[in-house]
């Protein structure tokens, strides 16, 4: 990709994209958000990659949120919020993306990037990671769905003491309230996380795909509803070639070959 603003690689099924800004705590400028949305539409693509990671360069900083230098400029330009714009895209892309997504969180993540690691299926994040939605203390709000995912994650109380105050709030309260899945050592939330798409994508892929699209929907339709959706995503399971293999499989007592199919 151009000037490597997102690194990107593969391993087995699990793809690696990574914010490449350390020099400014990785935080989003306009092209970063751009390439990161095609990153990720284009892995949305890939069956091949079963699970996404995404995480960010250096020692300081998962995503320490807005390039606010660049918002700066916007604002004495008058080119309007180009950067809004493009955040917006990012993530209608992730909420579309249709297998999980992990983030791999160290250091600050902060304002855009706690609204970037909510907007991922799970968090994994360093012992010395420094959470916050710091957006009321420069005359904003969170406005990339922080107000909308976090009380889905942590509880509505909670979620407006974490944005009416601003306060920052290390990993280990993070871990507390549901925010984040895992705790890694410092240095180890990439490779923590890593493993946990490993195991994920060992699984049936159509399954947890399913289960997300699932799972995903539960926020939107009554109970019944959500139920009727599920029995249709779980019938078209009941004719997949990865049913029958998991069944055979379990029945011949070895590790099933899943295909996605």
């Amino acid at each position: 990709m151009t000037d490597e603003l997102i690194k990107w690689r593969v391993e087995g099924h699990v793809g690696v994209a990574t914010l490449n800004r350390p020099e400014a705590l990785n935080t989003l400028n306009r092209d970063t958000i751009i390439q990161l949305t095609e990153c990720i539409r284009r892995a949305s693509g890939d069956p091949a990659i079963r699970v996404l990671v995404l995480g960010g360069e250096g020692e300081r900083a998962f995503c320490a949120g807005g390039d606010l230098k660049a918002r700066q400029r916007e604002y004495e330009s008058g080119d309007g919020d180009q950067l809004a714009d493009v955040l917006r895209e990012l993530f209608v892309v992730m909420d579309g993306y249709p297998r999980p997504l992990i983030a791999a969180i160290h250091g600050y993540c902060l304002g855009g990037g706690l609204e970037l690691a909510l907007a991922c299926d799970l968090r994994v994040a360093s012992v010395d990671t420094e959470f916050g939605a710091p957006e009321v203390t420069i005359g904003t709000m969170p406005a990339a769905g922080g107000t909308q995912r976090l009380p889905r994650l942590v509880g509505v109380a909670r979620a407006k003491e974490i944005i009416f105050t601003g306060e920052r709030f290390d990993a280990a309260k993070a871990y507390r309230i549901g925010l984040v899945n895992r705790l890694a050592a410092i240095g180890s939330s990439l490779t923590t996380a890593i493993r946990l798409a490993e195991l994920i994508a060992q699984r049936a892929p159509l399954s947890v795909a399913h289960s997300k699209a699932a799972i995903d929907k539960s926020t939107q339709l009554d109970l019944q509803d959500g139920l009727a959706f599920e029995q249709e995503l779980v019938a078209v399971l009941r004719n997949s070639h990865d049913r029958r293999e998991g069944l055979l499989a379990f029945t011949e007592r070895r590790p099933p070959k899943f295909t996605g199919e």
